[in-house]
Parts: structure tokens; C-alpha cells; sequence
């Protein structure tokens, strides 16, 4: 996989207004994914073996989890995601970092950011960050899509070239899907910002859908989020939650993600996976 280098700007370049959008590439949100959160015992304190199973899984880009905000430091387990990116970089896989904002203390939220993306050391950088857009913290909807495109394009602004996604609910896209909890998302605002969608389509937390309703679910995970951009766009889709989730229905779910365009695909997460489910991927293409 071709790496992208990343080069953060100064903290002041976020400051600046009418900074244009400009965009980077899809490279880091292309193929299979693997994702770790700070909560994986036995992964987080331990990247030799999220590489070692990434590599015997043909992953081609781990995405990591550096905090959010309940935690009490910017970025947790510094030197571990260091370790990361070196080993994963040795391996030709990408590290894609993610950091899950309340959007309540905006400040924090900006400053945490761009810790997560300064992760490294001298010629060591991350491929790509994501920003995880799920929170429903501040409870007035218009609020909370203003101050997510606000700390988006804040990001944007300090590295036009960083590769940078947004990773989404699952889109409206069938009939019993509906908005539920973020009503009017700020898709095509989004769209000026970001590389990539990463929608989290957790076909475990649809236990009345049966496979057909899966495969149909999967497709809409990618065919909603252009409904709502208003245009095609990248969309690299998180299927999940992997141990809740039976191996057929795992299979039910890529191969509707892929028919539909996806341009990458992952269990959400690396802990749990079993072998049917890291094969129905590769089936697909994966």
C-alpha cells in the first residue's frame, strides 16, 4: 500500500478563517479494515499482536483509537501507538487514528484533535485520522451538527493533505432504518471536508432483520450516505459488533457493503473475529 505522508501545521493555521478545504486521498480507507478501541484488553498495551493478526489477515489499514472525552489525557498510550505505526508501517499496513468528541468543550475536543494526529516521531506519522461522529452529548441536534462540521473543517484546515474521514451512524436507507437519534445529519457539510464516510453499520444491533434484510442493510450503508452527500462519494463501511454478530449474517453484510460500491471494508472489532467471518471478507474481495 502506498503511504501518505503527513506533515501537521502549527496550531495557528486551525485559527484561520476561509481556509479551503483540499482534498487528500482515499488510500489509507481503501481495502480491510481492523479496528481497536482504547477499552480492548489484551490489544490496546499490545500493537505486535494487532500487527501479527493484522498479517495473517491480509488487513490492509488498522484504525486505533487514541481517547475521547472522559478520558484525562489527549492521547492514551502514547508510546504504544508509536509502536504501532512503526510495526504496522514495516508491514506495508496503514494506521488510520480515531477520537470520539462529546462536543461539549469544544476547545478540548480541537486540542485532542490534533494530538491525535501528531502522533509519531521523526519520519513516523500516522496515514490518516478519522473523526468519531456518534455522540449525542449536546442534546439540541442543530447545535451538535454545527460544532461536528466546526471541529472538521478545524482539523482540515491544520493539514489540507492529511487524509481524513468522518466516521458516521448508519445512514437511513431502508424503510425501518429511519434517522432515530441525529435527524438532518450534516452529510453534505461533512462533504466538503472529508476523504471519505466510514458509516458503522452494526447488523448486530438489528436482531429482526434476517439476511436478506442484512444484505439489504449493507447496501444502504453505502447507498445512503450518497443519498444524503447528494453525490457519490468514498465510503468505506464498519460492520459490526463482531462477536455478537453470526457468521452468516457477517457474510449477508459485506457482500451487500461491496455490491453497493464500498470502497474498503472492517469488523468493528479485531477482538472476537473468527475465522468465517475474516474469510467471508476475503470472499468478498476483501
Amino acid at each position: 500500500m502506498r503511504r501518505v505522508a503527513i506533515a501537521i501545521t502549527a496550531l495557528a493555521a486551525v485559527l484561520l478563517p476561509g481556509s479551503p478545504a483540499v482534498a487528500a486521498t482515499t488510500s489509507p480507507f481503501e481495502g480491510l479494515g481492523t479496528w481497536v478501541d482504547i477499552y480492548d484488553a489484551g490489544y490496546k498495551d499490545n500493537p505486535e499482536r494487532v500487527v501479527a493478526e493484522a498479517v495473517a489477515n491480509g488487513v490492509a489499514t488498522i484504525y486505533a483509537e487514541t481517547g475521547n472525552s472522559s478520558q484525562a489525557v489527549d492521547v492514551m498510550r502514547r508510546e504504544s501507538l508509536v509502536r504501532l505505526i512503526r510495526l504496522a508501517h514495516a508491514e506495508g499496513i496503514a494506521v488510520v487514528f480515531w477520537y470520539l468528541p462529546e462536543l461539549q468543550n469544544m476547545a478540548r475536543d480541537r486540542r485532542r484533535l490534533l494530538a491525535m494526529a501528531r502522533v509519531g516521531a521523526p519520519g513516523l506519522k500516522p496515514d490518516g485520522v478519522a473523526i468519531d461522529i456518534e455522540s449525542s452529548a449536546v442534546r439540541n441536534v442543530e447545535v451538535r451538527s454545527r460544532r461536528t462540521v466546526q471541529l472538521t473543517a478545524e482539523l482540515r484546515r491544520a493539514d489540507p493533505e492529511m487524509p481524513l474521514a468522518a466516521i458516521i451512524p448508519s445512514p437511513p436507507g431502508i424503510e425501518r432504518l429511519g434517522e432515530r437519534y441525529w435527524p438532518r445529519f450534516p452529510y453534505a457539510r461533512l462533504a466538503r471536508q472529508v476523504d471519505a464516510f466510514l458509516p458503522m453499520c452494526y447488523a448486530s444491533y438489528r436482531p429482526e432483520f434476517d439476511t436478506a434484510a442484512i444484505r439489504e442493510y449493507g447496501a444502504a450503508c453505502v447507498t445512503g450516505v450518497t443519498a444524503g452527500v447528494g453525490r457519490e462519494v468514498p465510503v468505506h463501511v464498519i460492520g459490526g459488533v463482531t462477536y455478537e454478530l453470526s457468521n452468516a449474517r457477517t457474510r449477508a453484510l459485506v457482500e451487500g457493503a461491496t455490491e453497493a460500491g464500498a470502497i474498503g471494508f472492517g469488523m468493528y472489532g479485531l477482538r472476537g473475529m473468527r475465522w468465517p467471518q475474516w474469510d467471508a471478507m476475503h470472499d468478498a474481495g476483501w
